[in-house]
């Protein structure tokens, strides 16, 4: 909720799990798992907790929000940027990161799988840097959030009823975390 605002009740009452079941990941981790070797590294940027799992065996990575949502309809990743711990030199790192890791498949949180990790990566990067640059003009000029949220939606050219949808969901919260993280 606090990094979500309203959107959160969309995903209903969470639940905490004990700490006992928590695993910290400072650096890479390997976990053999019988069949599949998983890597579980930090992904810092959306949230300064943030990681992704890397399926070495079957080239996968599951990148949870690092890379933005995905829409399939409109074959674009969206750079997702929440306050409170959105942190655009860590989003920046980690994207130039995950550009030059060697998956053929990627697994997004939101919504789908897509093809290479490098690809999407760079996508998303360039997306970010379009929605920083848009969001740090709009609160030079004092602009209004919503305003800017609009503005991103036809810069990004989102068209499909899904990615309106979607867009129109998150791009707010982001708009948000990049003002935050500007100072604003």
């Amino acid at each position: 909720r606090r990094a979500l605002g309203a959107v959160a009740d969309m995903y209903g009452d969470m639940v905490p799990i004990d700490n006992s079941r928590i695993l910290g990941v400072e650096e890479s981790l390997e976990l053999d798992i019988g069949d599949r070797i998983l890597r579980v590294f930090p992904t810092p940027g959306h949230a300064a907790s943030h990681i992704c799992i890397e399926d070495k065996t079957r080239s996968m990575l599951f990148s949870g929000d690092s890379l933005g949502m995905y829409l399939a309809d409109e074959g674009k990743v969206i750079p997702v940027t929440p306050p409170p711990d959105f942190d655009l030199e860590e989003q920046r790192r980690t994207l130039e990161s995950l550009a030059v890791l060697d998956c053929n498949r990627t697994c997004f949180t939101h919504f789908g799988c897509a093809g290479n990790c490098s690809d999407l990566a760079r996508a998303s990067l360039h997306a970010l840097e379009v929605m920083a640059e848009t969001v740090k003009e709009g609160v030079h000029r004092d602009r209004d959030p919503r305003s800017i949220a609009e503005e991103l939606k036809q810069i990004m050219e989102i068209e499909s009823p899904h990615g309106t949808l979607m867009f129109s969901s998150m791009s707010l919260v982001s708009v948000n975390g990049l003002m935050r993280f500007y100072g604003k």
